[in-house]
């Protein structure tokens, strides 16, 4: 009785905990109905291409200044808020999740907006994941808002 009994319970761990924690989808998206070409992720198809520019773009950013990643985070570019919300998201523009992925709004597929939290994803990796989450909100999200836009200062003037 007792195995059976703790097969149940073991085998239903990994069903709780994508049902209670959504971002956990990130580490498999394609299970959440989701299309990858490497790390970048949509639910349309027809727009991998368009998520790939984006993904890349904010990478290369990175790298161009010496910021570089231990890993490649995964991004996924919903075109649905149903989508987002899917995955975790709520009422902002974005978010990324330390460990497991981004996920993209669908108003904010911009080169900005993934530029944004890929400077999150090198501030995880910098300063660690919890403490970034407990750095003030003015330093977090400044850091991440300014760093592009310094970039491209810096390139137009030169």
């Amino acid at each position: 009785m007792f195995r059976p009994l703790a097969l149940l319970v073991f085998a239903s761990v990994p069903i709780l905990l994508w049902i209670s924690f959504p971002a956990i989808r990130l580490f498999l998206p394609q299970l959440n109905g989701v299309n990858c070409n490497g790390l970048a992720c949509v639910e349309d198809k027809k727009r991998l291409a368009e998520a790939t520019v984006l993904y890349r773009s904010a990478n290369d950013l990175l790298n161009r200044n010496s910021l570089l990643l231990n890993s490649q985070p995964t991004f996924v570019y919903c075109s649905t808020v149903e989508c987002y919300r899917s995955f975790g998201g709520r009422q902002e523009r974005a978010i990324s999740f330390p460990y497991s992925g981004t996920v993209i709004a669908p108003r904010s597929w911009q080169v900005y907006i993934t530029q944004h939290e890929m400077v999150h994803w090198f501030q995880f990796k910098e300063i660690g994941p919890l403490n970034t989450i407990l750095k003030p909100e003015w330093l977090r999200e400044g850091m991440a808002y300014l760093f592009p836009i310094q970039i491209s200062l810096i390139t137009i003037t030169q």
